[in-house]
């Protein structure tokens, strides 16, 4: 197994991680346009490059955290109303990406 096999079987482990966990590649991707629009606002306010790069990464993992965090709670809080329904038998369980709105008071 020389080198180039070796980034590829890492690359794709950290590829599949992203895939299989919800809601990572999202609060992933949010964390990374939030650290870099911090990280360049402050360096266009006060050209501090040592600070703008910290702020920056403290942006970043703030927000990659509060994203993850708040999709998996509606995540969680969808999954245990679906529970409920099927519990008590009132809807059969659906796709919610088959769900369309067409206008006032009609669901499909």
């Amino acid at each position: 197994m020389d080198e180039n096999d070796s980034e590829k079987t890492s690359f794709s482990r950290i590829s599949s991680m992203f895939k299989s966990v919800p809601c990572s590649r999202n609060a992933f991707m949010f964390g990374i346009l939030g650290g870099f629009g911090a990280g360049l606002t402050n360096f266009l306010l006060t050209s501090r490059v040592k600070r703008s790069a910290d702020i920056g990464v403290a942006a970043f993992t703030l927000t990659t955290l509060v994203t993850f965090g708040y999709c998996r709670y509606n995540r969680a809080k969808l999954r245990l109303i679906q529970r409920r329904y099927e519990e008590l038998h009132v809807v059969d369980p659906i796709d919610l990406t088959e769900v369309s709105y067409r206008g006032p008071g009609d669901l499909k």
